[in-house]
């Protein structure tokens, strides 16, 4: 199954370009330092990114998950180490809060009139694991208290993620073609709360290790969450870069 809608940036609806906030000035600059963070920060009416790779840049402008996001050069994706990233500092017109969707148009903005980003969209049949609970049941801990909930990541010859509170669409979004799983991951756990758990495994191994005895993700998710990851296909949109250009610093 294959449906794919051609989309060029700068030619959007009047309808979606009315909801649009004014890109009043923007700053975009190759961020030339040591690596501190990665990110978005929305503040007020400006919205500045740090060390983020042109793909970081799509995903969170059109609310998708890195793994959808394909077709891009090498200087434009954080799968290589090499790629280009950007420090951006821009504002929209007036004073108002940006909201969520408001900063993400912005960027959108931002994406057309200076890397000339074009796409299109496309339903592609996808290898995945599916996120299933176990038939003797889960083992994460309901969330109660009222302290704030994340998922915070340590570790250097293992990793090991730490939940309070967080949701489970945490959990996939920090396992999907990452850390020692080599698919993309979708929930299919019914799980609806936030939770609280400690995840550990040995880092860096693929979906089949040389060392049958070495904690993989698999193993950890069964032993510790009981979880598991099952092989299948699922319909995934993936947004496709027709084109992208490095754009001019200013």
């Amino acid at each position: 199954m294959l449906a794919v809608v051609v989309t060029s940036i700068a030619a959007l609806s009047v309808a979606q370009t009315a909801q649009k906030p004014a890109l009043e000035v923007a700053s975009i600059r190759l961020h030339k330092t040591q690596i501190q963070s990665i990110g978005v920060k929305v503040s007020g009416a400006r919205l500045t990114t740090e060390a983020m790779s042109a793909d970081d840049l799509i995903a969170y402008a059109y609310d998708v998950k890195i793994y959808q996001v394909s077709g891009v050069p090498s200087w434009a994706t954080s799968k290589t180490t090499d790629c280009d990233r950007y420090d951006i500092n821009a504002k929209a017109e007036g004073d108002a809060p940006l909201k969520t969707d408001q900063a993400r148009a912005l960027l959108q903005s931002l994406l057309a009139e200076r890397f000339h980003l074009q796409f299109h969209r496309e339903m592609k049949d996808t290898p995945v694991y599916a996120l299933v609970v176990n038939k003797g049941g889960h083992k994460l801990k309901e969330h109660t208290s009222d302290e704030q909930g994340g998922l915070r990541m340590t570790g250097s010859n293992g990793i090991e993620l730490t939940s309070t509170g967080s949701p489970i669409s945490l959990l996939v979004s920090q396992i999907s073609n990452n850390n020692g799983v080599d698919r993309i991951v979708v929930d299919r756990t019914g799980l609806t709360g936030k939770y609280d758990y400690k995840l550990t495994w040995a880092a860096g191994l693929a979906a089949v290790p040389n060392d049958a005895t070495a904690a993989t993700i698999f193993t950890a998710l069964q032993e510790q969450l009981g979880l598991r990851l099952e092989p299948q296909r699922a319909p995934i949109e993936v947004l496709v870069v027709d084109h992208i250009e490095r754009p001019g610093e200013n």
